[in-house]
């Protein structure tokens, strides 16, 4: 399967260790240099409009990650075999409403995610001050099990090392303007 991530300039050093760790694991990493939009929000909301655009470009299963993660383990992403539901970490913080978490996705090829991405693209675009993680949650929010799924914590290892996949959450510095956007 295909990983894929996006990064902006200011994410030069940063996106490194994924690339690195991609090499390390043998884990096939195709990464996009997107321009700076003015804001972490905005920057983003390059996100669904990325993903969407790299399923219309290779038009197969795809895995995407955040420009800050590490593998640390050697995904098996066998597990993805035959899902057909748009897989994303998520926390059921408030019920029945969930909270998304972005930094790591199962996307499969099909007309249903491809609606979903192409609904999450309009509504990051609609309100680009937004993060796009309240924007994914409020679409998916709205419709059923059959058509989307949690993702294992092992692919979103923030503040552990026990994980497949390691979150460096590089936006705590990049939001807070040391390192202005």
């Amino acid at each position: 399967m295909k990983t894929i991530a996006y990064y902006t300039p200011n994410y030069d050093e940063v996106i490194k260790r994924l690339c690195e760790s991609s090499k390390k694991f043998e884990t096939e990493l195709e990464i996009s240099l997107w321009e700076q939009r003015g804001s972490w929000e905005e920057n983003c909301g390059i996100k669904p409009e990325f993903i969407y655009e790299m399923m219309n470009e290779h038009q197969c299963d795809l895995f995407y990650v955040d420009a800050d993660s590490e593998w640390i383990e050697k995904p098996d992403f066998s597990e993805f075999k035959g899902e057909h539901r748009l897989i994303v970490g998520c926390e059921q913080i408030h019920p029945p409403k969930w909270e998304i978490i972005t930094s790591a996705m199962f996307i499969p090829y099909n007309e249903m995610t491809l609606t979903i991405m192409k609904g999450w693209m309009r509504h990051c675009q609609n309100n680009p001050k937004e993060w796009d993680q309240i924007m994914l949650a409020e679409l998916l929010n709205k419709l059923t099990e059959k058509q989307w799924g949690r993702l294992d914590s092992k692919y979103i290892g923030i503040d552990t090392d026990n994980c497949i996949l390691k979150q460096h959450q590089a936006s705590r510095e990049y939001k807070n303007g040391s390192n202005n956007f």
